[in-house]
């Protein structure tokens, strides 16, 4: 299906793959997985992680057929094009030729779940489709946020589910991971995505935008070993305070990024069918669900967390994850 869609947005700087079609599908009111099937990404059932790392040239071109980009922009959504002096995502490493799959697999790399900012999906979240999910939170040495001098977090406040995983099975392992979890769920981009019994039960819902009432910053000596490895990965500015629409075929000017600028609000339709007639205000870019709970914690204790649905403890999802280091 290489139809091209009627209207599509810019990807934001640093954003991943799977947080675009995460925003884009959640702008045009249809799942994940549909826009996936069109972009040619679903194998089988499922959407394999490998176009996190890399794509090649003929996935990339359809992708940018059907979402109106250019292929250097689809490529610019994977990690290896984000962050090309990372070793371990290089087509060759320790002398050995990588393929999209080993990399994925290597552990090099969080394909399983996200690290993520609350305060960076607070300063994007009023953007078209929704917050942007950054890719440098995919890489096991950027566990800071230089923007807003905070760790980085990555479980669900309310469950404890990592961010942006299909969670855990019964017996502690990993469920399958996918590019983007939940295919069929047409959530906002900021919510958890984790069904705590699995199947086709509802998912958390609970919004990860939210920042808990006070936080430990981390120290100097904790943020220097980041420094040097993560220098080069780009940071996007805060957004403009309005979102407004901007013509199609204008393209942002280089080295700039605001709501105005740097996103393809809605480009013109296809030959034959008819353009919009007007673009939609700023207002309907916010959220289309109810007014966000506030920041639930997660459980403190075991028994807690097996009443909520027998989510293994803390110290074991930093084993599974981490190995001994803390994560």
């Amino acid at each position: 299906m290489n139809t091209p869609l009627p209207r599509s947005l810019d990807p934001a700087p640093g954003e991943l793959l799977p947080g675009y079609l995460l925003r884009l599908s959640h702008r045009i009111g249809i799942s994940p997985g549909d826009l996936a099937h069109r972009c040619g990404l679903i194998q089988g059932n499922r959407l394999p992680t490998q176009p996190l790392v890399r794509l090649d040239a003929d996935q990339a071109q359809q992708i940018a057929t059907v979402c109106r980009l250019e292929t250097t922009e689809v490529h610019g959504l994977t990690l290896t094009s984000q962050d090309p002096g990372y070793s371990p995502l290089g087509a060759t490493y320790l002398g050995q030729r990588q393929s999209p799959m080993d990399m994925a697999n290597s552990g090099w790399v969080f394909t399983a779940f996200s690290r993520y900012c609350p305060d960076c999906l607070t300063d994007t979240v009023d953007l078209p489709g929704g917050p942007v999910w950054q890719g440098s939170w995919r890489l096991p040495h950027i566990f800071i946020c230089p923007r807003h001098n905070r760790h980085l977090s990555w479980r669900c406040p309310a469950w404890g589910a990592p961010a942006f995983s299909n969670g855990y099975q019964a017996d502690g392992r990993w469920r399958p991971s996918q590019l983007a979890p939940g295919l069929r769920l047409r959530l906002h981009p900021a919510q958890c995505r984790h069904r705590p019994a699995g199947g086709w039960d509802a998912a958390c819902g609970a919004r990860l935008d939210c920042t808990p009432a006070a936080f430990t910053p981390p120290t100097t000596a904790a943020a220097q070993p980041q420094h040097k490895p993560s220098s080069g990965w780009p940071q996007p500015p805060l957004p403009a305070p309005k979102a407004t629409s901007r013509a199609s075929g204008s393209r942002p000017p280089p080295n700039s990024f605001s709501t105005t600028s740097a996103l393809r609000s809605w480009r013109s339709a296809p030959p034959g069918l008819p353009p919009p007639t007007s673009s939609p205000p700023s207002s309907t870019w916010a959220r289309s669900l109810p007014t966000p709970k506030p920041c639930v914690e997660a459980p403190s204790n075991a028994s807690d967390r097996r009443a909520m649905g027998g989510w293994p403890d803390p110290s074991t999802i930093r084993l599974l994850i981490h190995g001994n280091a803390p994560p």
